[in-house]
């Protein structure tokens, strides 16, 4: 079982960022990569915890423990891993990993963005949980954590405030619509 789970865990790297980053390179001549300096401390937190699960992921993979939930956590894997390549697809010539404070991208908001706002994020976490179901221990439990952290932190300090800075009215319009990282769930409400 552990191979399998770490044959998807090099297929979920391959296809949503290595296959990724060549198809936007490809298509627009830019890796879409912005992971220069971080702007903020928020942004540099999110990083160190975002790519700090990675390692926690794998420490789980070998920690010796008892094969949980494979049955639903292997499933949740491969739905996480479709969520996240399809949502960078659909982003299409907008896909940036990292922000660049001062660019301007089109904000997507078909597709699996009409109905979800991060639904990359969600895809990751999703395949993270998934993981954690398959090999239950603390490692798998504080990856999924430290996840979950960097991508609320990314999420509410970074990329929201930037796309709401930069797209303003059609921000709101669509934070009002679509879900945060789930259909209906963290829609923003007008304010009175």
């Amino acid at each position: 079982m552990a191979n399998l789970v770490l044959l998807l865990d090099v297929v979920f790297l391959a296809a949503a960022v290595g296959l990724r980053t060549f198809g936007q390179w490809r298509r627009t001549g830019d890796s879409g990569w912005r992971l220069g300096r971080p702007h903020s401390g928020a942004e540099a937190a999110a990083r160190a915890l975002m790519v700090g699960s990675a390692p926690l992921l794998l420490a789980g993979l070998f920690a010796g423990s008892h094969w949980g939930a494979a049955a639903l956590g292997l499933p949740l894997m491969l739905a996480g891993l479709s969520l996240a390549v399809a949502a960078q697809w659909n982003m299409g010539a907008a896909w940036r990993i990292g922000v660049d404070p001062t660019e301007r991208t089109e904000l997507v908001r078909d597709g699996l963005y009409r109905w979800i706002r991060n639904p990359i994020y969600s895809g990751m976490v999703l395949f993270a949980a998934g993981q954690a179901l398959v090999t239950p221990n603390a490692w798998s439990l504080a990856a999924v954590a430290a996840l979950l952290a960097g991508v609320e932190i990314q999420v509410r300090a970074v990329e929201e405030p930037y796309l709401g800075a930069t797209h303003g009215v059609r921000f709101a319009e669509w934070s009002g619509q679509a879900g945060r990282f789930a259909p209906f769930v963290g829609r923003k409400r007008k304010s009175i």
